[in-house]
């Protein structure tokens, strides 16, 4: 693959390789629409079975060592094909996309037309995940999340409540504040 337009995938051929090792599925939207919550236009809210979390709203955040970091937590490796998808309108998957590449990733591929036409159509798989970074609360309804600055005091109730009945889904954590403090309770009826 060469310098110009990504190569795209379409929702078919994701659909076939959702369970190939050597794809991986980057989600470039906010947090709270990989979480679940329907932003835009999309039938359905939630993210492809498997996708990881990598919002092009992160991209200036990273030094590289950060980034390095990030990608091999979150299993994408240049080697693999790296499918990365977002709205259709906003262009963050095409960020994410050339992020990677600047990065060494080879293959990496657009879902096109993005995340609304897969999840237009009722018989493709969406997972709906709450999560704090990457991890993961499937299932589980976070009550409480207290996050805490480096530095600030590890005394009980120094920390600061970021997130409280969140219901179904998360807002997004502030940059720079260190999960440290999850409340779970089951799912709200």
């Amino acid at each position: 693959m060469g310098v110009g337009r990504p190569a795209t995938v379409t929702p078919e051929e994701a659909a076939r390789r959702l369970a190939d090792p050597g794809w991986r599925f980057v989600d470039a939207r906010p947090g709270a629409a990989h979480r679940g919550w329907r932003l835009e236009s999309e039938a359905r809210g939630g993210c492809l079975p498997g996708a990881v979390h990598l919002p092009a709203s992160w991209l200036g955040l990273l030094d590289e060592r950060s980034a390095a970091a990030l990608l091999a937590a979150k299993g994408l490796a240049p080697e693999r094909t790296t499918v990365v998808y977002g709205y259709e309108r906003d262009g963050a998957a095409a960020a994410v996309g050339a992020w990677l590449r600047a990065r060494g990733f080879g293959d990496v591929r657009l879902l096109a037309p993005g995340f609304e036409a897969w999840a237009a159509d009722r018989a493709r798989p969406v997972e709906r995940a709450l999560a704090v970074e990457d991890g993961l609360l499937q299932g589980a309804f976070a009550e409480v999340v207290v996050q805490r600055r480096p530095g600030d005091a590890e005394e009980e109730g120094e920390g600061v409540p970021v997130l409280e009945q969140v219901g179904d889904g998360l807002a997004e954590p502030r940059v720079g504040l260190d999960p440290v403090f999850v409340a779970l309770g089951e799912e709200p009826g």
